[in-house]
């Protein structure tokens, strides 16, 4: 099963399971922008969300390439 272990290291070096948490703090922020009796601008929030959530991807995994030799010491278990 190549697949299932690659997808399990995709998903802890990302660290996927905690990207609901960046996406709720972008909803925080639009809520705590808006009036009360004002519509969402969805396109602008959903861009946003996107945003963030590649961006903290991205950030997951760039900091496991770059502490690479770290964590072959400490964390030998990490996939990266």
């Amino acid at each position: 099963m190549p697949f299932a272990r690659t997808a399990r290291a995709w998903l802890e070096v990302t660290r996927l399971s905690n990207l609901p948490t960046v996406l709720t703090n972008v909803l925080a922020g639009a809520g705590l922008t808006l009036a009360v009796d004002t519509p969402v601008p969805w396109l602008p929030v959903g861009t946003a969300m996107l945003s963030a959530g590649l961006l903290y991807i991205a950030g997951m995994a760039l900091n496991d390439a770059a502490d690479v030799a770290r964590d072959a010491e400490s964390r030998p278990e990490r996939p990266i």
